[in-house]
């Protein structure tokens, strides 16, 4: 049986867009997950910078999948989180694009995270969600291996998503799953049982595409 890490990880995994909620109000965000494991990054707004109390709702605010509360991952000397790393802040815009106005991107640390499973709510330690990907060398090879033949990856969404993207790419690869970049969204394609290794991950992809 999962334990509640890796069903609050699955979750996270699973709604990357949602609402970030802090002392100064509310507003819609998408979030991806530090191949590190040490962070989440999303695009802050410039008057929510030194708000404080935040905390992340999926997919919506009144009636979430999951609940995170955030803290800052390292601070300024004024408190407010740091930008996120080079190479964090790549992968936000590969998997949605533009930052909005007035945005810049920063990482925060999960707290614990909060969800709800047959009428009972369940809490998880931040750091049981967020792990380092055991994949995470391997993932330029995985995702070509996916983004080889369009066709049997849009099969692969619609079959499994619901959703049939005109130019699926696969933007990343974890050991519970896969995300596709479609025009509006980010899908995720969950493996039938969580991969520890490439080779694992490869046999997985090819059942994943071949239905």
């Amino acid at each position: 049986m999962a334990s509640e890490d890796t069903h609050a990880r699955a979750r996270l995994m699973a709604h990357l867009d949602g609402w970030l909620v802090c002392d100064a109000g509310v507003e819609r965000t998408r979030l991806v997950v530090a191949e590190a494991g040490d962070a989440v990054v999303l695009p802050l707004h410039a008057d929510l910078a030194d708000a404080g109390g935040w905390s992340y709702a999926a997919p919506q605010e009144m009636d979430p999948a999951i609940e995170l509360a955030l803290v800052p991952e390292e601070s300024t000397d004024a408190g407010e989180p740091i930008d996120a790393r080079e190479i964090e802040a790549d992968r936000w815009l590969a998997y949605h694009g533009e930052t909005p106005p007035r945005c810049r991107l920063v990482a925060l640390a999960i707290d614990f995270a909060r969800f709800r499973s047959n009428g009972t709510t369940h809490v998880a330690e931040g750091a049981g969600v967020l792990t380092a990907n055991p994949l995470g060398a391997a993932l330029p090879a995985l995702c070509a291996q996916l983004n080889f033949d369009p066709d049997r990856l849009r099969a692969a969404c619609d079959r499994l998503a619901g959703v049939a993207p005109e130019r699926p790419v696969a933007v990343g690869v974890d050991e519970l799953g896969v995300h596709v970049r479609a025009a509006f969204d980010v899908l995720r394609l969950a493996f039938e049982e969580p991969v520890a290794d490439e080779a694992r991950a490869r046999v997985a992809i090819e059942a994943m595409l071949d239905g």
